[in-house]
């Protein structure tokens, strides 16, 4: 009924334990969907030690992409619902059938979320702490992606109409955004108003890839301009909320260093 698919590169050494919560689900018509983006390490001896029948392994060239993994476990799956976990992302145990639990009441959902929660040396937060749902396509266009990507499951056929995540080098690190918007344009979008994945997130920088967002935001943006999927009000509105926020992110961080 769901097929995990779980893209990876060179951690062997985390894998096993990802892979083992994500077995480990209270729902268990499930299958789990290793791809391996061209490894050099030990993935593949770290996936064989499981023996469960509702493993499977692939490995192919090196892209460098999240997108073309993915991408190969859709093509690959049999599953009615996909579903995605990042291979150092933790899942609760319960999550897919809490998420199921809400397509079984609303046939017209095309993707269900979750709050996830961020693990960080400063501290830990739960995002978002306020989800939306239902069709939410203008809420999520004017922020910078509430829906985090191993929290999503998504109804297979919904990539019949939407297609698949954009494997364009420059939507790398924000081609998730790009498909979660094209969905939330055409169908309903459900929320489980609690944390069912951990993230852990390491700090490299108060104002880390700051900027970055700022241009990844407008390549997305712009892509839905050019489709006619947004119209030129909504893309400025959308352009100067994450130019503000960006600003006033960058203030306050500025503070508290000078302090």
């Amino acid at each position: 009924m769901v097929s995990i698919i779980i893209p990876t590169y060179n951690r062997a050494e985390i894998i096993s334990e990802t892979i083992s919560l994500v077995l480990n689900q209270t729902y268990s018509d499930l299958e789990v969907i290793v791809v391996s983006d061209g490894p050099s390490d030990d993935t593949r001896k770290a996936v064989e030690v499981f023996t469960d029948s509702r493993m499977k392994y692939y490995e192919i060239a090196h892209s460098g992409r999240p997108a073309v993994p993915r991408n190969y476990g859709i093509r690959k799956s049999s599953g009615e619902y996909i579903a995605f976990c990042d291979d150092d992302d933790s899942w609760e145990p319960e999550k897919l059938k809490l998420q199921m639990d809400k397509f079984s009441k609303d046939r017209d959902l095309g993707l269900v979320y979750s709050q996830c929660l961020i693990e960080s040396r400063e501290k830990n937060d739960i995002v978002p702490r306020d989800g939306k749902q239902g069709f939410i396509f203008k809420e999520l266009f004017l922020s910078y992606n509430f829906i985090s990507n191993s929290t999503v499951l998504i109804k297979k056929e919904v990539f019949d109409t939407v297609e698949f995540f954009d494997e364009d080098m420059r939507f790398k690190a924000t081609e998730d955004f790009d498909l979660w918007l094209r969905i939330a344009k055409k169908y309903k979008i459900g929320f489980v108003d609690k944390p069912l994945v951990i993230h852990g997130e390491s700090i490299d920088s108060i104002s880390k890839g700051v900027w970055i967002k700022v241009i990844k935001y407008y390549l997305v943006a712009s892509k839905l301009f050019s489709e006619k999927q947004v119209g030129i009000g909504l893309f400025t509105k959308g352009l100067l909320s994450i130019f503000c926020k960006t600003v006033l992110r960058l203030g306050g961080n500025y503070r508290l260093r000078k302090y």
